[in-house]
């Protein structure tokens, strides 16, 4: 009972996580790097290291987060849909081939996004 109390816990802060990442606007009149820093230091990351990290090394660091593949996708949503101002489409890219190769299905909206950012 502890355990699932526990792990509920840990997904629900993933997901407030998410949430405020989701929120991010990046507009001309203002650079929002310090306030998603802000939000990654929730996932234990830094935009810095996040731009510089490998693919394999995203994935174990969002595991090690207990990140769901849902979970993961919305995470790569963001850094797909940020691209321009965070250059993170490759991580983005690897995170979404991973969900391609590892969820146990395929996902027909994964394989779009693929598509679309691998060009």
């Amino acid at each position: 009972m502890l355990r699932n109390s526990l792990s509920s816990e840990e997904e629900q802060r993933v997901n407030n996580t998410l949430q405020r990442l989701e929120k991010i606007a990046f507009t001309p009149d203002m650079d929002a790097t310090a306030v998603l820093d802000d939000v990654l230091k929730n996932l234990g990351l830094k935009l810095e290291f996040l731009q510089d990290m490998e693919g394999k090394l995203l994935v174990t660091q969002l595991e090690a987060l207990h990140f769901n593949y849902e979970q993961m996708e919305r995470f790569a949503d963001f850094l797909a849909l940020h691209q321009q101002n965070i250059h993170t489409l490759d991580k983005a890219v690897f995170l979404y081939e991973h969900l391609q190769e590892n969820s146990g299905s395929f996902s027909l909206g994964i394989f779009n996004k693929l598509k679309n950012y691998s060009k």
